[in-house]
C-alpha cells in the first residue's frame, strides 16, 4: 500500500487528478455518456506518465534541494520502479486512446499532448519558450475530446485552454522558482521573476475563465 501511495504521489497526483476531472467533464459535456469514464482513464494514464517522467528527470535536482515530499528523494520508491511503471503504462494508454472512445484522430491528439508535455521535461523547461507545452496541451485537450465524437469545438474553448495552460505553467513554477534559479534553470518565469510571473498568471487565469464562460454561453 505504501508503494502504491508513492507511485501516485510521484505522478504529481493533484494536477493529474485536476486534468483528469476536466477531461471527464468535457467528455460528459460533449455527449460521450458512460464512455466518458474511458476517456478520463486514457487522459489519466497519460498524466501519470508525464508526472513519473518528470520526477525521474528531476531526481538529481530534487535531491540537491532535499525535496523530501518527492517519493524518489525520500526513498519510498526507486527510479527503476518508476521507469517500469512508465514502460508498462505507455502501451496501455496508446491502445485506450486510439481504440477507445477518442478514436484515431482524438486519440492521436491526446497522445501528441503527452509527447509535448514530455518535451517540457527534456527541453522546454529551461528555455524562454517554457510555457509552450502547457499552452499546447491545455489547448489541445478540448480539441481531442471534441474530435473523438466528431463534434465542433468552439474557438472559445480552445482559447480557454490556452490561457489556463499559460497560467498553470507560472503557478507550477512559482513554488520552486528560487531553487530553480540556484540550479541554473532559466525558463520564462525564472527570467522575469516571481513578481511578474504572479501578475501574468493572474491575468492569464482571468482571461481563461472569461473564455470558459464564453464557451458555455456560445454552446448553450
Amino acid at each position: 500500500m505504501s508503494m502504491l501511495r508513492a507511485v501516485f504521489r510521484a505522478s504529481h497526483f493533484g494536477p493529474t487528478l485536476l486534468v483528469t476531472s476536466i477531461s471527464l467533464l468535457l467528455a460528459l459535456y460533449f455527449g460521450y455518456g458512460w464512455k466518458s469514464g474511458i476517456v478520463a482513464i486514457s487522459i489519466f494514464g497519460g498524466q501519470l506518465i508525464v508526472g513519473w517522467t518528470n520526477d525521474i528527470f528531476d531526481f538529481k535536482d530534487d535531491l540537491k534541494h532535499n525535496r523530501l515530499k518527492k517519493p524518489l528523494v525520500s526513498g519510498e520508491i526507486s527510479s527503476k520502479n518508476l521507469r517500469y511503471f512508465v514502460l508498462v503504462t505507455s502501451p496501455i494508454v496508446i491502445l485506450i486512446s486510439i481504440y477507445g472512445p477518442l478514436g484515431y484522430i482524438g486519440g492521436s491528439i491526446a497522445i501528441l499532448g503527452v509527447l509535448v508535455a514530455l518535451s517540457y521535461n527534456f527541453y522546454f523547461k529551461s528555455t524562454l519558450f517554457s510555457p509552450l507545452p502547457y499552452v499546447f496541451c491545455f489547448g489541445a485537450l478540448p480539441i481531442a475530446i471534441a474530435k473523438g465524437i466528431d463534434k465542433h469545438i468552439d474557438l472559445n474553448g480552445i482559447f480557454a485552454g490556452v490561457f489556463l495552460g499559460f497560467s498553470a505553467h507560472f503557478i507550477n513554477v512559482l513554488k520552486d522558482l528560487k531553487e530553480d534559479l540556484k540550479s541554473g534553470i532559466r525558463g520564462f518565469p525564472q527570467k522575469i521573476g516571481a513578481r511578474y510571473s504572479k501578475i501574468l498568471a493572474t491575468i492569464s487565469f482571468s482571461i481563461g475563465l472569461i473564455f470558459v464562460l464564453l464557451f458555455f454561453r456560445s454552446s448553450s
